[in-house]
């Protein structure tokens, strides 16, 4: 094998890495908002997909002083959300224009009527629903209130519709990886009279890769049966995930400068320039 097809392999190994799939955020499970004098008139509170059988349950607490009239939380699914609420969140507050008005919801929480804040039933329509905060009252009037909300889908899956087989698709994700591996120590030690440093760097690399992919995963796991992220999973996910990174992007600049295959040595200006880009990483 000769040193040009040894530089193509390691090229296109990192395409291969550069390429890795991109999979959806979960934003659901059990959560906790804390809101203080807050002054904005309407916004998107959260997002979540209910499968048939899906269980919500949302509880609001409200002192005194922000038991305001025409302020509310609506609960509504897509269907009936009405088509101009995108723009109408985005545009200026206009207290001729109230969301509670033009917005029909069967599930609203009111600040002055503390019998609708508790809200818990199970959902019959699929679909994502929208939590949605709009206050049509004073407009100098500051609110301050607190929210536990927890999401849960049928088979005890706290993560949204659609994002059941995150997890598993994470963990078949780090299982393939670790395959290319095992065939990339094959290829290198079938070739081993024309190994270079940097093809063990790659080697590290793909390690780093597998690792990462599987912390994920677990993480993924664990919400999807706890409904939230306090796991010692995020902690090894993201330092292997920073190692990763940092490691992808040495491997990245040494192979742009030739190093290892072409020169056993880095002259200085090339030095600052990987010391540089990897200060900014």
């Amino acid at each position: 094998m000769t040193h040009r097809s040894m530089v193509h392999q390691a090229l296109a190994a990192m395409l291969v890495l550069v390429c890795c799939m991109t999979l959806p955020v979960v934003d659901g499970l059990k959560q906790k908002w804390s809101f203080t004098e807050e002054t904005r008139r309407q916004f998107l509170i959260e997002r979540f997909g209910f499968d048939v059988g899906g269980h919500m349950d949302v509880q609001v607490e409200i002192p005194r002083l922000s038991q305001a009239p025409r302020s509310s939380l609506l609960f509504v699914h897509e269907d009936e959300l009405v088509e101009d609420a995108a723009a109408y969140f985005t545009q200026p507050y206009n207290e001729d224009l109230c969301l509670l008005d033009n917005q029909t919801a069967t599930d609203r929480m009111d600040f002055a009527d503390n019998t609708t804040w508790h809200l818990s039933h199970t959902v019959a329509t699929p679909g994502f629903y929208y939590l949605l905060f709009a206050h049509c009252g004073d407009t100098d009037t500051s609110l301050t209130f607190s929210m536990d909300a927890s999401f849960l889908n049928p088979n005890a899956n706290y993560l949204s519709s659609g994002d059941a087989l995150v997890p598993l698709i994470y963990l078949l994700t780090s299982v393939i990886f670790g395959t290319g591996v095992v065939l990339w120590a094959r290829t290198l030690h079938r070739n081993a009279l024309h190994i270079h440093h940097i093809h063990h760097m790659m080697t590290g690399l793909l390690l780093l890769k597998v690792v990462s992919t599987f912390c994920e995963s677990m993480r993924f796991f664990y919400m999807k049966s706890h409904g939230d992220t306090l796991t010692s999973w995020n902690v090894v996910f993201y330092i292997f995930m920073f190692l990763k990174g940092m490691a992808m992007f040495v491997v990245i600049l040494l192979i742009g400068t030739g190093w290892s295959i072409l020169k056993q040595h880095l002259n200085r200006t090339e030095k600052r320039i990987v010391f540089v880009v990897l200060l900014l990483q």
